[in-house]
């Protein structure tokens, strides 16, 4: 059994289905972190392309805020792009966003699994870097943890329990044009980070109207 681990499209259509077409030939399932939403226009098609493939997936917190569960700040919307009205998205998307759950637990192969976009203690605002403090999380029930949210892969072990992030299939802060993804062999017990390369001037001539912070942002430390 092999599952598929995507995070952070940002409405940013063209490299989701790119990474998707990456997993889909390889995993026998795929779940979705969150934030279908935010500084890239498309999302309406990420949210349409993941229901429609049956991918798992729990809300980030740029869903919250598109289903005015949670505040949008005035300037950084500038750089969000998100409606300033829910009455503004396509209705399907809203209906979709708002069934699906905070997080997902799973037990499988021994293994007490979540799901979630931020923490496992904050589900949708708390950043969880490579360098945060694990032993904050040591109590959890679960041994096997996979976040987004900063759009910084990693895999990290503290104790009994493995860290993932996934990164981003949408927005990469590391390394600008380098998408990434998760990859469980539960069988092999092997985890793994998978990265893709998308040139930005390929993503900017599909998305030209993106804030400056954006464009910077994928342009970040190409590799």
């Amino acid at each position: 059994m092999k599952i598929g681990v995507l995070s952070d499209a940002h409405g940013n259509f063209h490299t989701l289905q790119k990474c998707f077409d990456v997993l889909v030939k390889q995993v026998n399932d795929i779940y979705y972190l969150g934030d279908f939403c935010g500084y890239f226009p498309d999302y309406v098609n990420v949210t349409a392309f993941l229901k429609n493939h049956g991918v798992k997936s729990v809300l980030g917190n740029h869903d919250q805020m598109l289903l005015g569960n949670s505040k949008i700040d005035v300037q950084k919307n500038e750089i969000y792009q998100l409606p300033k009205n829910i009455n503004e998205v396509n209705r399907l998307t809203i209906d979709y966003l708002k069934n699906l759950p905070p997080y997902i637990s799973l037990d499988y192969h021994e293994q007490k699994i979540l799901f979630v976009h931020g923490s496992p203690t904050d589900y949708f605002n708390e950043y969880v870097f490579e360098n945060s403090n694990f032993n904050h999380w040591k109590d959890i029930p679960y041994n096997l943890i996979l976040m987004g949210h900063t759009h910084r892969p990693y895999i990290t072990h503290y104790k009994d329990k493995t860290f993932i992030n996934v990164g981003s299939c949408g927005l990469p802060r590391d390394n600008g044009n380098m998408f990434s993804m998760a990859i469980l062999d539960f069988e092999k017990k092997d985890y793994q980070i998978k990265r893709i390369k998308i040139d930005p001037k390929e993503i900017l001539k599909k998305y030209p109207n993106v804030h400056s912070s954006v464009k910077n942002c994928l342009k970040r430390n190409n590799l």
